[in-house]
């Protein structure tokens, strides 16, 4: 009776705690694979498996764990217990920009645990933990159809709008994609703060995830240059002239070991066709360079680009929408 009694009070108690890399890696990996068995693309199938991989490499991963910020205080997120088991996980990590910004990676609780309000204190724990840290924002991505937004909501997170992944099928249907047969012409390095203009003109949504992207990327730099080189990585620009700013712009990035990407912006009052015409221009000159498979990213209901998308090929992934928790430090909420 009295070991029974000593073992179970050496079980933890239930509820939410840090993280522990090396404790509890396997276990969140185990849960993600079940908690988003219907949602894992093959990058996500990835890093599960790195996942449990480094759960495997004990002294290692804690030496990492220290390196990364992680012994003291600055942990990736929570882990939800019960009786000893994983039931759920929520992963949180500061951002570098903008000032004070965190970013919620996943939430993740067990099929068989839903329903019991263990997302809701997970969530609660992160909001308090991101408080202490002064932080200012708290910002995370959900699918536009999921239930979970609702909760999202109830905790006070806004919505800063939504895109959608899309990418290419095995060809490119080049006689489908309608255009406007405006002149385009190759970026130069003057046009730089224009396509800064002509890109951060859009909903934050669209700007970059995790974090936006800056205002340097586009900026010519001798030592971007030079790193580019070295890994191979390539970026093409295009642009549309307007009568006194730029209309449009569409960038192909191509790096080795990863997909090229595609980046389309256009002006809201541009023309329909336009978004053809920048499209076409990006594709040709991808299957110039060997391959036809790419995929992109765009802001959800943008009619013109959509359907010149569809023309082309392009079949959506799944539509993403980003929602943000603004911290009021003097009131605590």
């Amino acid at each position: 009776m009295v070991a029974r009694i000593a073992a179970q009070s050496r079980q933890p108690p239930s509820g939410p705690r840090p993280l522990n890399l090396m404790r509890d890696l396997g276990a969140v990996a185990d849960l993600m694979e079940v908690a988003f068995k219907e949602e894992l693309d093959s990058g996500a199938r990835r890093l599960i498996r790195e996942a449990r991989t480094m759960s495997r490499t004990g002294p290692l991963l804690l030496l990492l764990s220290r390196l990364s910020g992680a012994s003291v205080g600055l942990h990736p997120g929570f882990v939800w217990e019960e009786d000893g088991r994983i039931v759920g996980n929520v992963t949180v990590v500061g951002a570098h920009r903008p000032a004070g910004a965190w970013q919620i990676a996943n939430v993740a609780v067990h099929p068989d645990c839903r329903g019991q309000g263990i997302a809701t204190q997970l969530l609660q724990t992160v909001i308090e933990h991101v408080r202490r840290f002064d932080g200012r924002s708290i910002r995370l991505q959900v699918r536009k159809s999921s239930p979970a937004i609702a909760l999202y909501q109830r905790l006070g997170f806004h919505s800063l709008g939504a895109f959608t992944r899309w990418r290419t099928g095995r060809e490119i249907h080049w006689d489908r994609i309608l255009t406007g047969g405006r002149p385009l012409r190759r970026a130069v390095q003057n046009d730089w703060a224009a396509i800064w203009e002509l890109f951060s003109s859009v909903t934050p949504a669209a700007q970059g995830w995790p974090e936006p992207r800056r205002q340097n990327e586009f900026r010519p730099s001798f030592w971007r240059a030079a790193s580019d080189l070295m890994t191979g990585r390539s970026v093409q620009r295009w642009v549309a002239p307007g009568s006194d700013a730029l209309d449009g712009y569409v960038e192909l990035e191509t790096q080795p070991g990863s997909s090229p990407r595609l980046t389309l912006r256009l002006r809201a009052d541009g023309s329909d066709r336009l978004a053809g015409d920048l499209l076409l221009v990006a594709l040709r000159q991808l299957w110039f360079r060997g391959g036809t498979r790419a995929w992109i990213e765009h802001p959800d209901g943008d009619g013109p680009v959509e359907g010149s998308l569809r023309e082309a090929g392009f079949e959506p992934l799944r539509t993403l929408a980003l929602m943000q928790l603004q911290i009021d430090r003097a009131t605590g909420k």
